[in-house]
């Protein structure tokens, strides 16, 4: 859970984003987002470091959550903001979460009574087996006769300045104003004819009444003051269309700002990306080539003889063993994250699955046939690039303890990749002359 990353979530949706990445990232930082609308210690140390008011990024997070809850395709999951492989235990403790969320003793929006029981109806659901499967079965029926269902709409590329989303809701905001004062020029130059009509007939009953002579002057007084008006009405409106041609150019300027700005931003952040990975394969490499070395080591025959056909002169067993034992730990922990890293990197569920015992458990909560359905989805779904770092290892009577940060680059359907990082720790016990897995626990950050 990454307040930052939440945050630079939060920035994407209002500069606007499609709506598959808006769902993806959305459940994927549903987490920091319940976190900081709770006001728990971390987020607000996180808040205040950053100078940002609890009251504003509250209201953010609350308009994300309304869109997940009420999402279109009125998907259960996203109500919940839940990825489609949640366990029954992650979709009880999200339900219990949002429900705390939205009681009416701790929230007074209008809106927490429709989200509860939205929340309440995906939960019934999804917390009852045979429904849960009914539904799926469902789902899996509307996406075959419906296929346009099954991928959420994106907007269309922008192919110009001009087409982009902020650029047409400005020109939308100026058209209406365009046409009031289009539609008021029109208005006064009828009205000015109908005055002048009327003042030619009232100067004609006049001139009948007063004499031939008054006339003229009447008339002429009556067309310099006509001529006077118009002249101030046209100036009038090239004043508006002036202004607004202005505001459009303006506008059109800050638009291609942004845009250079943003293009600036992407190029900076592929270059790190570019470097990360580069260190990432340099550290991959020489643990790579550390266990290479180690297993060649071990396949070399020992020498015999000196040169001069003389043996060595023995050595202890007791002495030997005691000081090669740190050397096998460390030569077995090695080849036992090559094999790991190689498998989950080629999607091996079979050779993957093989470094775990029969009774191996994965925090505190998944089995060995829980963890393997787990994580054959995940390589049919996707494929990734798996890195270690920082490894420590001890030993624990007669297992081993190994500890380490990894890092998952992991691809995604919308192009690009997905950084998954986080602190592991594995339990290994011996079985069959080699280090397999009895324990595991992680925690993503």
């Amino acid at each position: 859970m990454s307040h930052q990353e939440a945050l630079e979530f939060i920035g994407e949706v209002r500069a606007g984003i499609s709506w598959e990445r808006f769902c993806i990232h959305g459940v994927r930082h549903s987490d920091a987002f319940i976190d900081i609308l709770n006001d728990t210690e971390g987020a607000r140390k996180f808040l205040s470091s950053m100078g940002i008011s609890r009251e504003y990024i509250s209201g953010q997070i609350t308009k994300i959550l309304y869109r997940l809850h009420f999402n279109r395709e009125n998907d259960h999951y996203l109500t919940l903001a839940l990825p489609h492989n949640a366990s029954e235990s992650h979709i009880h403790k999200r339900w219990k979460e949002l429900m705390l969320l939205y009681h009416p003793d701790r929230n007074r929006d209008e809106e927490a009574a429709s989200c509860a029981a939205r929340i309440n109806e995906a939960y019934s659901v999804l917390k009852n087996p045979e429904k849960r499967r009914e539904y799926h079965r469902r789902r899996a029926e509307g996406h075959h006769l419906r296929p346009e269902i099954r991928k959420f709409r994106t907007p269309p590329p922008e192919e110009h300045v001009l087409g982009s989303p902020k650029m047409r809701s400005i020109l939308s905001k100026l058209i209406i104003p365009s046409c009031v004062v289009i539609a008021g020029v029109i208005l006064l130059v009828i009205f000015l004819e109908n005055r002048q009509q009327r003042h030619v007939h009232h100067a004609g009953v006049t001139d009948k009444a007063d004499g031939q002579q008054q006339a003229p002057v009447k008339e002429k007084a009556q067309e310099k003051g006509e001529v006077k008006e118009k002249a101030q009405v046209k100036e009038k409106v090239q004043e508006k269309a002036q202004a607004q041609v202005k505001a459009q150019k303006q506008a059109k300027i800050e638009i291609q700002i942004n845009t250079r700005e943003k293009a600036k931003g992407e190029v900076k952040a592929e270059e790190e990306k570019q470097i990360q990975e580069k260190k990432q394969a340099e550290e991959e490499n020489q643990v790579k080539a550390k266990v290479k070395g180690e297993e060649q080591k071990q396949e070399k025959p020992q020498d015999t003889a000196g040169e001069g056909g003389l043996r060595p002169s023995p050595v202890p067993q007791q002495q030997s063993v005691a000081k090669a034992e740190p050397e096998n730990i460390e030569r077995w922990v090695n080849l036992f994250i090559s094999r790991y890293t190689r498998a989950y990197e080629e999607g091996d569920i079979e050779k993957f699955m093989s470094l775990y015992v029969r009774s191996a458990v994965e925090n505190g909560r998944m089995n060995y046939d829980e963890i393997k359905r787990a994580y054959k989805h995940n390589f049919e779904k996707s494929r990734y690039r798996y890195s270690l770092r920082n490894v420590q290892f001890r030993k624990n009577g007669d297992d081993v303890i190994v500890a380490a940060s990894y890092s998952i680059n992991k691809s995604v359907d919308a192009g690009g990749e997905a950084l998954v990082q986080g602190d592991i720790r594995w339990i290994l016990a011996r079985e069959g002359g080699a280090l397999k897995v009895l324990k595991v626990d992680y925690e993503r950050r």
